[in-house]
């Protein structure tokens, strides 16, 4: 039986990665396998090594991935926009 590989896209799809950097920080940093390139653009991992890596993370990844994408819409969505200063309400004149 020969072993499944995955992609890069079923990594995106799967909410594993959002982004090249992100995965390239994963290798560098969180210990995710750097797999191995089928040809000169194009890198594959084993099934097996991507689903032992998932397995010994504290957090579901796809959490963490959404939780990010979640805090991304809310900065993207504040930047820009000061809060809007309503006018204070001033007792009526006096009628004279």
């Amino acid at each position: 039986m020969l072993p499944q590989l995955i992609r890069y896209k079923h990594l995106k799809d799967a909410g594993v990665v959002s982004s090249w950097a992100q995965l390239q920080h994963m290798i560098e940093n969180e210990g995710f396998d750097p797999g191995f390139l089928l040809s000169p653009n194009v890198r594959a991992w084993y099934a097996h090594k991507v689903q032992k890596w998932l397995a010994e993370r504290p957090i579901k990844p796809s959490q963490h991935v959404m939780d990010r994408a979640e805090k991304s819409v809310r900065a993207r969505r504040a930047i820009g926009r000061r809060p809007r200063k309503r006018p204070t309400p001033q007792a009526p004149e006096a009628i004279a």
